[in-house]
């Protein structure tokens, strides 16, 4: 039949303390109607099996029920319902306990918390978010093992906190918004959701089963660690968190065409956000560094692999126009483009060091490659007033061209290159002439190039915009290349 849990005046708790089966066709109701309290609590001593309904309600939309199971485990069974009622409202209906869930868990129209403490749940049935928000925690080592449908209608969250999740099933998690807090989640099965929102924090996600985010979806990391491969179709960012600011990708990156891996500095407490791979990084799609503010940062680390950059891959600085560098600490195989879209940027390239064979284009920021040799196959292209520092050796191949955009007469007018070590020169140098500067013969561009020494000589000068009858002479100089006007 119907056992119905109400709160008097003052009075609001009820004890069953001998354990309880709800059968099929039955209720078990908790409603709060009382204006004095305003919650129904009912603590159930004993294993409660529900075949049947139960139904945490209320008459005022502030008012609320609750359960709480000692001793024993909420077992809802194939034909069981759990579900949350009443008056549209924000406040959650509350279950404490273990939940052995083998029907259906739905949050019908209010919000539901179930606090699973230290104890083991588990989910073989349907877990389905409609009216509601859900948040389920766990304590120390409680865990969650989910074997089943969990579905997340429009608008609502689902809000894990705590504990240990263990994911053992290829069935997506369906709906808009997943979260995890402060708890580890083991991928028994490749984690994939079709939720358009998922976000860790302080979290740790561990294999077998792989990492998959699919196109349209955003993943939002803080302070989080995968220890599974990604393969990311959509959205990854990484935001840093007042002192806590670094994310940990420790199983290698795929990153598809048409996909963003995003590193962005947003907290004041911080300033920087840190992502940290372990493995390759492959990049189809774009990697951005940025910021909400002119001297905050994002900074990406590849360990033990290669960032290699195919050719329809993009990697670049953006944000608020500042002075603060955004860092790669990489060795690179760029066959797409690097470009200083925004913002400055780093490159520590270590031993591997930084190998261009597609485009690498300082637009309005800076260049700096700290560490590592490179070694130009492709196209390297320098705006005005922008400068390529290179703090070891320089290699310009056959196939390599240098492009530096000049824009009139003076140095500010020019980009540059400045190599600390030695030049080896080969391949195509170009002048590209904009904004229609029109140099006159006699006019001499210093310091294009700057090096310790160099070996070679370009085997082909030219240039864009030239005005006819002039041409451009080289100067090999000791330390320097320029051209000359004739």
């Amino acid at each position: 039949g119907l056992i119905e849990v109400r709160d008097t005046s003052g009075a609001n708790r009820s004890f069953l303390n001998a354990g309880l089966t709800n059968a099929a066709g039955a209720t078990l109701l908790v409603r709060g109607i009382n204006g004095i309290s305003g919650v129904a609590n009912l603590s159930i001593d004993g294993a409660l099996t529900n075949h049947g309904t139960i139904e945490l309600s209320s008459t005022n939309t502030v008012w609320f029920g609750t359960l709480t199971v000692n001793s024993g485990t909420l077992t809802n069974t194939p034909t069981g319902l759990i579900t949350s009622t009443g008056p549209a409202g924000t406040t959650a209906r509350t279950i404490t306990a273990a939940i052995d869930n083998q029907g259906t868990i739905e949050t019908t129209i209010n919000p539901l918390t179930i606090n699973g403490g230290a104890g083991a749940s588990t989910n073989s049935g349907t877990v389905r978010l409609i009216g509601g928000n859900l948040t389920w925690n766990r304590t120390g080592a409680g865990s969650l093992t989910n074997t089943g449908t969990i579905d997340i209608g429009a608008g609502r969250t689902l809000a894990f906190s705590g504990g240990i999740l263990h994911q053992n099933t290829d069935a997506p998690v369906g709906g808009v918004a997943v979260t995890f807090s402060g708890m580890t989640v083991n991928l028994g099965s490749d984690w994939n959701t079709t939720a358009a929102f998922t976000q860790a924090t302080d979290t740790t996600f561990h294999g077998p089963g792989l990492f998959y985010n699919d196109a349209g979806r955003h993943v939002l990391l803080y302070n989080s660690t995968i220890n599974a491969a990604v393969q990311n179709s959509g959205l990854i960012e990484v935001r840093d968190i007042g002192g806590a600011n670094r994310s940990f990708l420790n199983a290698g990156v795929t990153n598809a065409a048409g996909a963003t891996l995003l590193v962005r500095a947003i907290n004041g407490a911080s300033g920087v956000a840190n992502l940290s791979i372990d493995g390759a990084l492959t990049n189809h799609g774009t990697i951005e560094l940025s910021s909400t503010n002119t001297v905050w940062f994002g900074t990406l680390t590849v360990n033990n692999g290669t960032l290699t950059n195919t050719p329809t891959g993009l990697i670049t600085s953006t944000g608020p126009a500042g002075t603060t560098a955004r860092t790669i600490t990489a060795a690179i195989d760029n066959q797409g483009t690097i470009e200083t879209t925004i913002n400055p940027l780093t490159i520590n390239g270590g031993a591997g060091g930084l190998l261009n064979s597609g485009t690498i284009r300082l637009t309005q920021g800076n260049l700096t490659v700290a560490t590592g040799a490179v070694v130009n196959q492709g196209l390297l292209a320098v705006a005005p007033n922008r400068t390529l520092t290179i703090s070891s050796t320089f290699t310009n191949s056959a196939t390599g061209t240098i492009q530096v955009d000049i824009s009139g007469p003076n140095p500010a007018d020019r980009g540059r290159i400045n190599i600390s070590g030695t030049a080896t020169l080969d391949g195509t140098f170009r002048a590209n002439f904009i904004n229609g500067y029109e140099p006159a013969a006699g006019v001499t561009f210093t310091n294009l190039l700057t090096f310790a020494s160099s070996t070679g000589t370009f085997s082909l000068i030219d240039a864009t915009n030239l005005p006819g009858g002039r041409s451009l002479i080289g100067r090999y100089n000791a330390g320097n290349f320029s051209l000359e006007v004739a």
